[in-house]
């Protein structure tokens, strides 16, 4: 009955309430919801030849994320983000860095725990119009749409479960004009916290990639260096994971 009446209310609220719901996803998560996470993702791309991959991503909220990418049983790339910037690795070696605002990161993770004025402005400046929403139903659940007025699916936005003070969908205009509405769901929980376990990235009306978490581990402590596009090596926890692994598949 309370997370009724409280998605009941943030429904009905004022059309200026985009910000005041991100900010109570803040302030009802900050000091209780994880701040580091480590996962194992099975990565998919639909309608391509493109092979499966497994991402091995470390993350400590908010703002730092490391992918190391594998593909046909060997090491390939290495995707770092921190401080607004995307590093690109290969063999150890930095190949080029980019100044980029991650929008899942900022939605999925970083209005959780991290500081809510930062994350607003970031928003703000990648084209969410905060001061537009509307009430609409998503998988069979009442969300709200913040960032465009209803029927209006052009226009950058997200989808927040009011219940659960999550982010269910995010859509965005991509390069060459293309529509892109990515879809989060499967949600398990972890402490107080719930954590996405399945993203579904559609293109034109076309999945395009899809991310499966088969494995999970959250809090534990991760080392500063790891997100250093210097740093050599892989974070411990992927070598004890694959190690792992390898002992399961010989005992089968």
């Amino acid at each position: 009955m309370v997370l009724a009446l409280a998605a009941l209310a943030i429904l009905t609220a004022a059309p200026d309430s985009g910000e005041a719901l991100l900010r109570r996803m803040n302030t009802e998560h900050r000091g209780s919801w994880f701040t580091s996470l480590v996962f194992v993702q099975h990565t998919t791309y639909p309608g391509t030849a493109r092979a499966p991959e497994t991402w091995y991503e470390t993350m400590v909220r908010p703002g730092r994320l490391r992918i190391d990418i594998e593909r046909d049983g060997a090491m390939v790339s290495t995707m770092i983000f921190r401080d607004d910037t995307l590093h690109q690795v290969a063999n150890g070696t930095l190949r080029g860095s980019q100044p980029l605002v991650h929008s899942l990161l900022l939605l999925l993770h970083d209005i959780h725990v991290g500081d809510s004025d930062a994350v607003i402005a970031k928003l703000r400046a990648q084209g969410f119009d905060l001061s537009r929403t509307h009430a609409a139903t998503w998988e069979g659940r009442p969300v709200v749409v913040v960032g465009a007025l209803a029927g209006d699916t052009a226009s950058a936005q997200f989808w927040v479960d009011p219940a659960r003070l999550v982010v269910v969908r995010v859509m965005q205009s991509g390069p060459g004009g293309a529509h892109n509405d990515t879809r989060i769901g499967k949600f398990s929980q972890h402490g107080p916290a719930l954590l996405e376990r399945e993203i579904t990235f559609v293109t034109n009306g076309a999945p395009r990639m899809v991310e499966e978490y088969t494995w999970v581990r959250v809090d534990d402590e991760i080392p500063a260096e790891v997100f250093d596009p210097h740093h050599q090596g892989l974070p411990a926890w992927i070598a004890a994971y694959q190690a792992a692994n390898r002992g399961q598949r010989a005992g089968n």
